[in-house]
């Protein structure tokens, strides 16, 4: 991977419906799969944890270290940005997918692997935000930072979900 992967935000002119949808998760978890490798990214995750021994307890730390430190601020207008899990630490904000990098790329550093979870809303689903799940002890745990709920919560509007199993 070039130096300049890691550098940049990417600004998608998404194709629309499904096909868009699973464009943006492909980059998400291109994303995701190599910022899990970034040195930055793993000592941010290990000084998150602490010396927390468990998964469900070092998932709480980084989930509610995001939700105090990051500021959720839509994106562009009309422009999909997926933002790098480090500049979405250094500018301390984002959107639900710039959330969904950096949780995944935080929590796959440490050994916790995600997917990544597309909800839609309504009769004729408008899939409009993203989130992760983990799973701890055989059980399938919601983990978005952006809701007021906390860890294991997800949207309670939410009509539909696309799971999409992230691995490697």
């Amino acid at each position: 991977m070039t130096e300049g992967f890691y550098n940049k935000s990417f600004l998608m002119a998404r194709s629309p419906g499904y096909k868009g949808i699973e464009e943006t998760v492909v980059v998400m978890a291109e994303l995701i799969n190599n910022y899990k490798k970034n040195l930055d990214v793993r000592k941010k995750a290990i000084e998150i944890v602490g010396n927390s021994r468990s998964i469900k307890d070092q998932a709480e730390k980084i989930f509610n270290w995001i939700k105090k430190n990051i500021n959720y601020v839509r994106d562009i207008y009309f422009v999909e940005t997926l933002q790098t899990p480090v500049q979405t630490m250094k500018i301390k904000a984002g959107d639900c997918d710039d959330f969904s990098i950096l949780a995944g790329s935080l929590l796959e550093s440490i050994g916790i692997p995600v997917d990544i979870v597309v909800a839609g809303y309504g009769k004729k689903p408008d899939f409009r935000h993203v989130f992760l799940n983990i799973y701890f002890k055989g059980q399938r745990i919601a983990f978005d930072p952006t809701m007021k709920n906390k860890m294991g919560l997800r949207s309670s509007n939410a009509t539909h979900f696309i799971i999409y199993k992230k691995r490697g």
